[in-house]
């Protein structure tokens, strides 16, 4: 944000800034740089990597209480200087909106000679927000948790797991209906049945020529749906697909698409810029947890940096042939999506997400039955379905709760990312 003594306020999206439709060629770090002033009034930061950048790029912060940074600020190198602290915690919103105008007000008011220095005193403490001080501490925590771990293990070991619970039923006359839940798909064309497999695969949300197989088939429909290709495939005329059939051009891009996605699929050879360690293959992967994953907008089970972030990760290393599965969970509404209402206020509105059009599928064994894990919880088991998503060569696996058998508050424990309470 740039403002005051002729600077012009500007707020880029980092994204926006790499050349979107040619308009703008400029890195995000580029025009962080030129910035006067960078906000980061976060309710929820648990270190705050971007106002870490900002001051590393000598641009005065206005950075939170709640933040991990805001936090380090405060105890190391006290607020001031070239970092604002906006306090939050335990401060009501009307509060907070005065707090914050009152250092927007302050900022306009800083003559040339008070930016440079606070501009020095934003890059000296960024100096000091060294990562070889603060990774001791990963280190420690690593510790902790692989101790955690074997404990653990051990604990399991004195455990029998080889025999297995069947529960049977008596059946009895009963005048209600019984329901099976069942999905119904379209039968594609023979020749391009595999834009279904493709669908399921999420190769194709970094792979624009891949999309366009589902875009050309028919552009308004692509939209209605949400950019899903599972869910438009359910939902096109069976005219449609006949029709690309027919057409030269659309069928070699599909063969040419096809050939590329099972090329990249049969290529298993690790990267040779990547030194892996022979103890990972794809027999014994690397396990990688988050508690989200953004891959793209219509699995909505992330909100932000650190969605992002673990979606990258895994798209990195099926481009990268690295041995890698992800494990985490699927939310039934994942996260709010914002509402404003006609007062100007923040509504939270959280849709119910339909698995059976996403590009999830849930794990079932030899017969056809699903496979579900247990927990063992006070007095009850709590189980709970995996649902697999395939990007690329790497598969994520999902748990969800909202299973028969469990009780209702047990139902619900995948049923939102990051409650309020």
């Amino acid at each position: 944000m740039n403002s005051g003594h002729n600077r012009v306020n500007i707020i880029f999206d980092p994204a926006y800034l790499n050349g979107h439709d040619g308009l703008i060629n400029m890195t995000y770090y580029e025009a962080l740089s030129g910035c006067d002033l960078g906000v980061f009034q976060s309710y929820y930061e648990p270190w705050g990597y971007t106002p870490l950048e900002s001051v590393a790029y000598a641009v005065p912060t206005i950075t939170t209480d709640q933040a991990g940074f805001g936090l380090w600020v405060q105890q190391t190198a006290g607020e001031g200087d070239g970092v604002m602290l906006l306090k939050r915690k335990g401060v009501k919103i009307n509060f907070i909106e005065e707090n914050l105008y009152t250092l927007f007000k302050d900022f306009l008011s800083w003559s040339d000679t008070e930016m440079a220095e606070r501009r020095k005193g934003a890059r000296r403490l960024a100096l000091k927000a060294n990562w070889k001080d603060f990774f001791k501490f990963y280190l420690k925590a690593y510790d902790k948790a692989i101790a955690v771990s074997l404990e653990r293990a051990e604990k399991l070991t004195l455990i029998d797991y080889r025999v297995e619970r069947k529960y049977v039923f008596a059946g009895a006359v009963s005048t209600q209906p019984h329901f099976r839940a069942f999905t119904a798909v379209v039968n594609l064309p023979l020749k391009i049945e595999r834009l279904r497999e493709l669908a399921y695969n999420l190769w194709w949300t970094w792979h624009p020529k891949a999309r366009s197989l589902y875009i050309s088939l028919d552009p308004k429909l692509w939209q209605e749906m949400g950019n899903n290709p599972v869910r438009m495939l359910e939902t096109i005329s069976p005219e449609k697909l006949l029709e690309a059939t027919e057409n030269t051009s659309y069928m070699t891009q599909y063969t040419q698409i096809i050939q590329q996605f099972d090329e990249y699929m049969n290529n298993r050879m690790p990267n040779e810029k990547v030194q892996v360690s022979p103890a990972i293959k794809w027999s014994s992967p690397i396990a990688y947890f988050s508690a989200e994953y953004g891959l793209h907008e219509i699995i909505p089970i992330y909100s932000g940096g650190l969605g992002t972030l673990s979606g990258d990760h895994l798209k990195t290393a099926s481009d990268l042939n690295i041995p890698l599965v992800g494990i985490g969970l699927l939310y039934k509404n994942g996260y709010f999506r914002q509402v404003i209402d006609k007062n100007g206020y923040q509504v939270a509105e959280y849709p119910e997400s339909d698995f059976s059009v996403m590009p999830v599928q849930i794990l079932r064994d030899d017969a056809g039955n699903e496979v579900q894990i247990y927990l063992e919880l006070p007095g009850r088991t709590l189980y709970a379905n995996i649902w697999e998503v395939k990007i690329g060569r790497v598969s994520l696996y999902l748990i969800n709760t909202d299973v028969l058998g469990n009780t209702l508050q047990d139902r619900k424990i995948t049923e939102r990312l990051y409650p309020a309470d």
